[in-house]
């Protein structure tokens, strides 16, 4: 049996580099995934909130305009993706709160308003319309506005009382 011996010239050959080199890879792949991840995470987040803040802007309007007309019922009102009403129609209000809503609907505005003696209640409750059966509430909107009719009804008191 003849016995090998590793000398100088016939050197065991050494793996350390190798390995060395599968660890650097390993972290840097490890890295560039969270990486990923973090940024895809930002984005939807931006997205959120920029959303939200069209949200927000969308339901104060369409309260002011409640106010100011000082309408009743229940309602729907449906915004494409830069947020302003899908129909053409100067009035794009759709009745009820149910579908079925355009097809380029992004969001819908569903606005319940009722009068409660000199009071007009109304809540506006914007969705994402992701599809007919999965909505993702963005933004809840509640306020009351005092109609002209108590406002008249106030002036004539207090005048009477100042009388």
């Amino acid at each position: 049996m003849l016995h090998t011996k590793y000398t100088v010239r016939n050197k065991r050959p050494s793996y350390a580099f190798l390995m060395e080199m599968l660890w650097v890879c390993g972290f840097f792949a490890i890295a560039a995934c969270i990486f990923v991840m973090a940024f895809a995470k930002a984005d939807s987040m931006s997205r959120k909130a920029q959303d939200l803040n069209e949200a927000v802007m969308a339901a104060e309007q369409e309260m002011e305009q409640t106010f100011l007309s000082e309408r009743e019922g229940t309602w729907s009102v449906c915004l494409d993706q830069a947020w302003k009403p899908v129909s053409e129609e100067p009035d794009s209000r759709l009745p009820g709160t149910d579908g079925p809503f355009p097809e380029e609907t992004y969001a819908v505005l569903r606005v319940t308003s009722q009068a409660d003696g000199g009071l007009l209640n109304v809540s506006i409750l914007v969705d994402a319309h992701v599809s007919e059966s999965i909505q993702e509430t963005i933004y809840t909107l509640e306020g009351s506005h005092m109609t002209e009719r108590e406002e008249e009804d106030r002036e004539r008191n207090s005048e009477n009382r100042q009388n």
